[in-house]
């Protein structure tokens, strides 16, 4: 979880993150391609996404948009529901398989 009295490891977790995808996006690796990172905040992830460089259009994202939505809905759902855990096994084994 994210806040705004960040520990100095966080601090530079996070600085350490920027430079690198500052020396990826400043290298030639993928011409007409940058690298972004966001974090989520409904389900606390970060996402990588690699986009257009000229339109800032999304080309890749990982992990995808559905899985995103798919943590958010099983977050929010009623953990009292009785299915023996598996809708969580179903997220785990999507999660890995990516």
């Amino acid at each position: 979880m994210l806040s705004t009295g960040q520990t100095g490891a966080q601090s530079d977790s996070r600085r350490q993150l920027a430079n690198a995808v500052a020396a990826v996006n400043q290298s030639e690796l993928w011409p007409g391609r940058a690298l972004k990172v966001h974090f989520d905040v409904e389900t606390q992830r970060l996402t990588v996404q690699i986009v257009n460089s000229e339109n800032d259009e999304v080309v890749d994202q990982i992990p995808p948009e559905q899985v995103l939505r798919m943590a958010a809905e099983l977050a929010g759902s009623d953990s009292s529901t009785n299915d023996g855990g598996y809708a969580q096994q179903q997220f785990s084994t999507l999660s890995l398989s990516i």
